[in-house]
């Protein structure tokens, strides 16, 4: 029941993503930007794997975005996760925009974000665990929070839903031989972030 109550509440995100984005990027388009065009940045995220891989690994890395307006940019991000439970680590890469407004008073900017990308499986590919060493496809689908405490300083906060497609690879639940075995499909899985940036 967990699971699939999980499922329709991931469901409902991606489809209020999804016309949030295009709903805002129609609007701003043609918006002129009063910002600094690019963003770097570093950030903690954790990933809730536990309906596909039963796992929930802490991981980290970095951001670029390019503004186009002040409402809409180009938003990229690359991380590495790993866990000492099962010595299989992952790398992910996020390619899309991110959509929204800023406030000045309080100094603030809410976004929605649409990020295409992949995860890549690092390890092994052996006869019962097909995913290790494997890349799916995948896409964030969520939101965006920034604080704004200096012109240049960022602090942002994510969540969303990472959809990721394994297309039936298989993995085993229990890391020992003839442990039990399930074949992958689409997964949902709730992402969280935390970090900071810079504005030049």
């Amino acid at each position: 029941m967990q699971a699939k109550h999980f499922r329709n509440y991931a469901a409902r995100i991606k489809t209020a993503s999804l016309i949030a984005v295009i709903l805002l990027a129609a609007n701003a388009a043609q918006a002129q930007s009063n910002i600094s065009k690019y963003e770097v940045g570093a950030q903690l995220s954790f990933i809730d794997m536990r309906e596909s891989i039963s796992e929930k690994p802490p991981g980290g890395g970095g951001r670029f975005a390019y503004n186009l307006t002040d409402h809409i940019a180009i938003d990229t991000e690359v991380n590495y996760f790993s866990t000492s439970e099962v010595k299989l680590n992952r790398t992910q890469g996020l390619f899309g925009v991110k959509v929204g407004t800023r406030f000045r008073n309080p100094p603030i900017g809410l976004f929605v974000k649409a990020r295409p990308g992949f995860m890549h499986f690092h390890g092994e590919r052996r006869l019962g665990v097909s995913v290790n060493g494997t890349t799916k496809a995948a896409i964030d689908l969520g939101g965006v929070i920034e604080l704004y405490p200096s012109p240049r300083f960022i602090m942002r906060f994510d969540v969303g839903d990472t959809i990721i497609f394994y297309n039936g690879e298989i993995i085993r639940r229990l890391s020992i031989p003839g442990g039990p075995q399930d074949r992958l499909g689409t997964s949902h899985n709730l992402q969280a972030s935390i970090g900071i940036g810079f504005r030049f």
